[in-house]
């Protein structure tokens, strides 16, 4: 009967953990609107699709001139000397202070850790596709700065920082934006995203500074957002998003369960340790007192050695 009720227990927190009834609320909440927001973003899809377009026009013009003003290949080796060392630097201290904030995680911990982070991963990536018209809105805007600083840098005695704002910031963020047919058009900067200029060394931290089209297009993950998609798609894409929000929900109630059955952070081993210190007397004196002494007389020995030693007045 006990192991019974210690199953249902567990099932019990199990169903908990998952909380899915605020997950069937959120949603009955974007149900109703699910159709307001795909018509609108297809209202917009249009108007999105030319002004990225816009973006790169100027984008193809001013890589020209950028290529022009500092050589096909001297770019590159400005790239390499003052860009490339500073992201690895910031890459490998973000990858040491990982390590040391990890080390003292114990292995459940680490995992419902883990699961945490992809759920909010999965809820963010939902939600940014939700609002896709208006993070698109914000991302061109954001291009569009760039490229004016750009413009404006190019006309004095700095126009090199343009080469980080081009193929660092601007670059990245408007191929991240395209759908497959749209990328087509960036060809003109094919194979020059942050990544393959500057490849992370061997046993180094890997650098995440820029999209990379190749998983999106295969199918391999999801396309970053925002991004483009075809209005027809775009339903889909959400329910596709939602069915990912909703694996990862479900992780994360398992792994919730296995550590709260077993905490390993460190305040409940310090707690743990705490128990057994206050318990160690007792503990030992439990244990010791099963022990059956031995029925030998123990004092006779001693008596009679103590009887044989000479006495001092008989040694003289």
């Amino acid at each position: 009967m006990s192991k019974l009720l210690g199953n249902i227990t567990d099932e019990i927190k199990a169903f908990e953990a998952k909380q899915l009834g605020k997950l069937k609320g959120e949603l009955e909440a974007f149900d109703k609107k699910k159709h307001a927001v795909s018509d609108a973003y297809g209202q917009k899809y249009a108007a999105l699709v030319l002004r990225w377009c816009n973006v790169t026009s100027d984008m193809e013009v001013l890589h020209r001139t950028l290529v022009c003003l500092f050589g096909k290949d001297a770019w590159k080796g400005y790239v390499t000397e003052c860009v490339c060392p500073k992201l690895s630097e910031v890459a490998d201290a973000d990858a040491a202070l990982q390590v040391r904030l990890s080390c003292a995680l114990g292995e459940l911990e680490k995992a419902r850790n883990q699961a945490i982070a992809t759920t909010d991963q999965a809820k963010l990536y939902l939600d940014t596709l939700t609002g896709n018209q208006a993070a698109l809105e914000k991302d061109l805007k954001a291009n569009e700065d760039w490229i004016a600083e750009i413009k404006r840098l190019l006309q004095g005695r700095d126009a090199a920082k343009a080469i980080y704002l081009f193929w660092f910031k601007v670059l990245p963020k408007q191929l991240s934006m395209a759908n497959t047919e749209l990328a087509k058009k960036l060809d003109f900067a094919k194979d020059e995203l942050p990544g393959a200029l500057c490849p992370p060394k061997s046993g180094s931290a890997t650098q995440q500074t820029g999209a990379d089209r190749s998983g999106a297009a295969a199918g391999m993950a999801p396309h970053p957002v925002p991004w483009l998609v075809d209005p027809k798609q775009f339903a889909k894409e959400i329910d596709c998003a939602w069915s990912a929000y909703w694996d990862a929900k479900k992780k994360q109630g398992e792994a919730e369960v296995r550590f709260n059955n077993a905490p390993d952070d460190v305040a409940s081993t310090e707690k743990k340790l705490e128990e057994l210190r206050k318990a160690l007397d007792a503990t030992i004196g439990d244990c010791l007192a099963k022990a059956a002494p031995s029925k030998c007389d123990c004092a006779e020995p001693a008596a009679g050695r103590e009887a044989a030693a000479p006495q001092p007045d008989q040694a003289t």
